[in-house]
């Protein structure tokens, strides 16, 4: 094959592997000739399964050099993960312990690593191989913070978990030597960190609220020269408290290298200068924050072009969206309610918004929107709503989360008639994606 047609097969398999309905069959496109198999190789990089399904790649695919089994061994030519460089397992179980000698094949090409099972299955993998690691998320008790001390010089983004198994609800004394080495020198190359806390009864976060422990964090975030993302998730639904959004605020005002910034818990609408710190003030360009229970008369309209991204969480109090027309690349995620108000009315009016403004200023189509709702499928869908997408030439792709009820394609059938017909709208076979309820809390802001 010529090099012309080989960038026509490789434009095609790209196609059908990005496409989930057709990655196995891509995948199966490795048996045509080795250069297919080489594609398929370059884009087969990330494993995320169980122990066991690991294990079972490694039988699969791993050959012998000698019938010896104590003597070395050497990844088959034909598999399809020598190009591995994400992995993301479950817990290591001791009973059937993962082969080291295929282990420190893969290990020392793996620059992602993700495992549930804590710093113990973490230590495994550094000892075997994975020396060259820069994305890390890592589950951990307080109580193991020093085993992190095997970390990769080249870790750039890490994701904390963390946990408690045993612990008073007001005893922060462990917490305090985690964050100091949290933010010592060893994190300080970091560009993006993520701090997780998954106890229902959200003690880390708790911690962080308080003032007085929240200025170590932030203190020490202000060495961070590289930082660029920053983003803190609690299970418990947290309203945020004064003392810490004047730590927050503070730091924001003094950080110099923030491009996103994460934080998808309640504002109240009183003194909310942080917010409006960020939506008007700040050089943040990617913001995830959360407006529910919020007036519209609090929450500012969007006056900076430097936002490229904006990710709100809303409920039926929520502000009107209308004021955020003028940010090109926004995701709406709206919480369930027992008592949800017309479910698209925000959407109307950011809708009605845009057009206004494009009417104004002449853009082409460039705004991207993506909606996670949770429809109530006793109401037909708005008139007005489809009216209005029908007239919104601003937007070039549209995106809809929606739960999933058993009626649910008469339900869609008048967004889907709108879009196949629509004149700037691109995605039209990928605008829609469903869930159902018990996945709605795990969706990603």
């Amino acid at each position: 094959m010529t090099i012309f047609e080989n960038r026509i097969y490789r434009i095609i398999i790209e196609y059908l592997w990005f496409d989930s309905k057709n990655k196995s069959y891509a995948r199966s496109l490795c048996l045509v000739n080795w250069y297919f198999h080489r594609v398929i190789c370059s884009l087969n990089i990330s494993f995320n399964g169980s122990h066991e399904k690991l294990n079972q790649l490694f039988t699969h695919h791993f050959q012998r050099q000698s019938s010896d089994l104590l003597l070395s061994q050497a990844l088959n030519k034909c598999a399809l993960f020598s190009s591995l460089t994400e992995l993301r397992i479950g817990n290591l179980s001791s009973r059937n312990p993962l082969p080291l000698d295929d282990l420190k094949l893969i290990l020392p090409h793996i620059r992602s690593f993700s495992c549930i099972g804590g710093p113990n299955d973490y230590e495994l993998m550094v000892s075997n191989g994975m020396h060259s690691l820069e994305c890390l998320e890592i589950n951990t008790d307080t109580s193991y913070f020093n085993d992190f001390e095997l970390l990769s010089p080249n870790l750039k983004q890490l994701k904390m978990v963390l946990h408690r198994l045993n612990f008073d609800y007001y005893d922060f004394s462990s917490f305090v030597p985690l964050t100091k080495y949290l933010v010592s020198e060893a994190f300080q190359k970091l560009t993006s960190l993520d701090i997780v806390d998954t106890n229902i009864n959200g003690s880390y976060c708790y911690f962080i609220m308080d003032s007085k422990y929240s200025s170590v964090l932030f203190d020490g975030l202000l060495n961070f020269q590289s930082l660029q993302h920053l983003g803190f998730t609690f299970v418990r639904d947290i309203k945020i408290v004064t003392e810490f959004k004047e730590k927050l605020l503070e730091y924001l005002e003094k950080q110099k290298t923030l491009r996103s910034f994460d934080l998808p818990h309640m504002f109240y609408s009183i003194d909310s200068d942080c917010l409006w710190y960020l939506v008007r003030n700040s050089s943040i360009e990617q913001l995830s924050i959360n407006i529910c229970e919020m007036a519209s008369f609090h929450f500012p309209t969007i006056q900076r072009d430097n936002l490229k991204k904006l990710t709100v969480i809303v409920d039926k109090y929520s502000t009107s969206l209308g004021n955020l027309s003028t940010i090109k690349h926004i995701k709406v995620i709206q919480r369930r309610s027992e008592r949800s108000s017309d479910s698209f009315e925000r959407i109307k009016s950011l809708f009605k918004a845009q057009k206004n403004l494009q009417d104004l200023h002449g853009f082409k189509a460039n705004r991207v929107l993506k909606y996670v709702i949770p429809f109530d499928e006793s109401k037909e869908i708005d008139n007005d709503f489809l009216q209005a997408l029908k007239n919104n030439t601003t937007l070039k792709r549209f995106y809809l989360r929606w739960e999933l009820w058993k009626d649910f394609n008469s339900k869609k059938k008048p967004i889907e008639d709108i879009i196949q017909n629509h004149p700037t709208i691109r995605n039209k076979e990928c605008w829609l994606s469903k869930y159902k309820w018990k996945e709605y809390q795990s969706i990603e802001y």
